[in-house]
């Protein structure tokens, strides 16, 4: 079948969910933007995590989705005009379909193959006629690759023969076929033979060349038995072979009906960003180690919110290791969830809300934030952390990107830090990237005077507590500052 892609230039591939799709869908809260994306639909919102959570790992794949996508968001019709030709193609198919039940019975395998293909075979025609009617409004390298494959492949010349081969392959009550006689008298060699034509009233009255008939008794059950089993024999190939180009065809149309709702997710993701009026931009992939983003915003909370948030920004070369201290609820968390989804929005091929952002490929990007306590006791929570911890080294292969978030709390400020450091130090010297919000201070100090490649952060806080929720530079602060928490509850001064 067809080997072009929306997807990947080398043809399509399948997606299955990570080992730690949960963890990353709630450590980055990213829900209400597959939510968004999906506007309701259960496939496309399936279609999305899946792409999402698997982050490409080439440049070129990144940049090829991107040219792809910019001819999406400006053709969204068109793409949904298609998305439901492929939806409608096949759930009509299916309602003949019932593969566990047929693939014993050539004969019922033939004749439902034949139906589907009845019903996938025009709308593959229906699919070129859009595609031919819009080309001019596509420039990226992958939809024109796609469509003129589509076009080439399925032309009226093809759509005419395989339509009339499919309507000459009628079997009804009987089927035509020949055989030879083996050793023994058994038959050998059968091979299906076209339907012989229905002839007229006149055409029986005409003296016909000498034939053999056998007529098989009602009653002769054993005969019947015998006669299913000869058409079942002339049947197997063609519908071994029918049913195999059904497969290829079905799985044409549930690739493409993938590919379109990722990128139909992706434009209602734009709809949406636009409306609220936030930036976007198509993020850079770098070859270099170093990150830079200007006014990048949570995705989330511009959903959530609806309107524009406080966004960061961030310069940072020849800097693998990024610590975020500073005072509670200023934004800290909201700051590295912003990091981890546009890296994986980027990763997929998709924009991000910010005015500029790029950074490196990573092969892996993993979450560890700090759990609620297991409320049966069966696990303490330092246990179940460094469990969490575990699964992340047992699964880091290649240059990753590891999020933090008040790791190893749960212990005393001494045994934390010390867990920490040799954690962090470990994941530096495999060459990964470690955004960690924390407010060990052992381990922050330890930092500040043993490390160069480290970028120390803090959230912003004004005189008399006030919260910016910006993420500066600074120097690590020994305190959270929950005294103001404190004091606004209580309306101290």
């Amino acid at each position: 079948m067809i080997g072009a892609s929306l997807l990947y230039k080398d043809g399509m591939k399948k997606h299955e969910l990570p080992w730690n799709h949960e963890d990353l869908v709630r450590d980055l809260a990213l829900k209400e933007i597959f939510n968004t994306m999906s506007s309701g639909d259960e496939f496309i919102y399936s279609v999305v995590e899946k792409v999402i959570l698997n982050p490409v790992k080439d440049k070129e794949t990144i940049l090829y989705r991107q040219g792809v996508l910019k001819d999406a968001i400006k053709n969204k019709e068109v793409l949904r005009d298609i998305y439901e030709i492929v939806n409608k193609a096949i759930a009509d198919a299916r309602k003949s379909i019932f593969w566990f039940s047929i693939r014993e019975d050539p004969y019922l395998m033939a004749e439902k193959s034949i139906a589907a293909l009845k019903v996938l075979i025009p709308a593959l025609k229906r699919i070129r006629e859009v595609a031919e009617g819009n080309l001019h409004s596509f420039s990226s390298e992958g939809f024109k690759r796609v469509f003129s494959t589509i076009s080439k492949q399925f032309n009226d010349s093809y759509i005419s023969e395989v339509m009339d081969t499919l309507k000459s392959l009628r079997f009804d009550e009987e089927v035509d076929a020949c055989v030879n006689i083996g050793d023994g008298n058994v038959f050998v060699n059968y091979r299906l033979q076209a339907p012989t034509e229905k002839k007229g009233f006149l055409d029986s009255l005409r003296v016909r060349k000498q034939r053999y008939v056998y007529t098989i008794p009602p009653r002769d059950e054993a005969g019947g038995q015998i006669l299913a089993e000869m058409k079942n024999k002339a049947l197997k190939k063609a519908s071994k072979v029918l049913n195999k180009s059904l497969e290829n065809v079905i799985e044409f149309f549930n690739m493409l009906k993938e590919e379109l709702a990722f990128y139909i997710g992706c434009a209602n993701l734009y709809e949406r960003l636009n409306a609220i009026e936030a930036p976007i931009t198509f993020p850079r992939p770098l070859d270099e180690e170093a990150v830079e983003f200007q006014d990048l915003y949570n995705t989330t909370l511009l959903l959530m919110i609806g309107k524009r948030v406080v966004p960061n920004s961030l310069k940072a070369n020849q800097k693998e290791l990024f610590i975020i201290t500073g005072a509670n609820r200023g934004g800290k968390t909201t700051f590295i969830r912003s990091v981890g989804q546009a890296q994986l929005l980027m990763q997929s091929g998709c924009f991000v809300p910010a005015r500029s952002f790029s950074s490196p490929i990573f092969y892996n990007i993993f979450t560890h934030f700090t759990r609620e306590e297991d409320i049966s006791g069966k696990v303490g929570k330092l246990e179940e952390e460094l469990a969490r911890m575990k699964k992340i080294v047992d699964n880091a292969k290649g240059k990753s990107m590891v999020i933090m978030n008040e790791s190893f709390s749960s212990t005393n400020s001494y045994e934390g830090s010390e867990i920490a450091r040799q954690v962090v130090s470990a994941f530096i010297k495999k060459g990964f990237f470690v955004f960690y919000v924390t407010h060990l201070y052992e381990f922050s100090s330890w930092a500040y005077n043993s490390l160069e490649s480290v970028v120390f952060l803090k959230a912003e806080r004004k005189e008399g507590g006030k919260r910016t929720y910006r993420i500066v530079e600074g120097v690590p602060e020994e305190t959270a500052y929950a005294k103001d928490i404190y004091s606004k509850i209580f309306n101290v001064t």
